[in-house]
C-alpha cells in the first residue's frame, strides 16, 4: 500500500468515526483540518476533496459506507506504525468535540478488534485514553450501520464554502 493510500484510509477514518454518532460537529471538522494542516498523517492529501467525497458517499450509502469502511480495514495488511497513527486519528476525532459518544467508541472498538495491535502497546502509547481502547466487549453484538439513516451534512457544506 502507497503512503498516500494510507492516508486516504485514515481520512475515511476520520470521517466516519466523525459521523458516527449521527451529527459531524464543527469542532470535529477543524480537527480534521488541523491535523491535515499540522500533522504528517494527511500530507498531500486535498482534505476539502476528501471531505466532499466523503460526504457524497455517506448521502449515497448511509450505513453501508460504514460496512465498506470495515471491510477494507479488515482486508487492509497494515504495519504496526499504520495501526498506531489510525488509533490516535481516531482518538483525536472522538475528543474534538469534548463529548465522547457510544457509537463512536463502539466503532473505535471495531476497529481496534481488526488490529495486530496488542493492549500492553496500546496502554503504553496512549495511558489517557486507556477507557476509549480495552474492555470493549459490550459493543459485541450491536450493529453500528444502523445509526447512520439520518445523517445531517449542512454544516459539512458550510465549512467547505468557508474554507474556499
Amino acid at each position: 500500500m502507497t503512503s498516500l493510500e494510507f492516508k486516504k484510509i485514515l481520512f475515511q477514518a476520520a470521517f466516519s468515526i466523525m459521523a458516527c454518532d449521527g451529527e459531524i460537529h464543527d469542532t470535529e471538522l477543524s480537527e480534521i483540518k488541523d491535523i491535515a494542516e499540522n500533522s504528517i498523517f494527511f500530507d498531500g492529501l486535498n482534505h476539502e476533496e476528501e471531505l466532499q467525497m466523503q460526504v457524497s458517499i455517506f448521502k449515497a450509502k448511509g450505513g453501508l459506507a460504514i460496512q465498506d469502511f470495515f471491510k477494507l480495514i479488515q482486508a487492509t495488511n497494515l504495519s504496526a506504525i499504520q495501526e498506531e497513527h489510525l488509533i490516535e486519528v481516531l482518538i483525536r476525532i472522538i475528543n474534538a468535540d469534548h463529548k465522547v459518544d457510544e457509537n463512536e467508541v463502539h466503532f473505535l472498538s471495531e476497529v481496534r478488534r481488526t488490529l495486530k495491535i496488542d493492549d500492553t502497546k496500546l496502554v503504553v502509547k496512549f495511558p489517557k485514553h486507556i477507557n476509549l481502547l480495552l474492555n470493549l466487549s459490550q459493543y459485541d453484538s450491536k450493529n453500528i450501520a444502523a445509526s447512520f439513516d439520518n445523517l445531517n451534512f449542512d454544516n459539512v457544506s458550510g465549512f467547505l464554502k468557508l474554507n474556499d
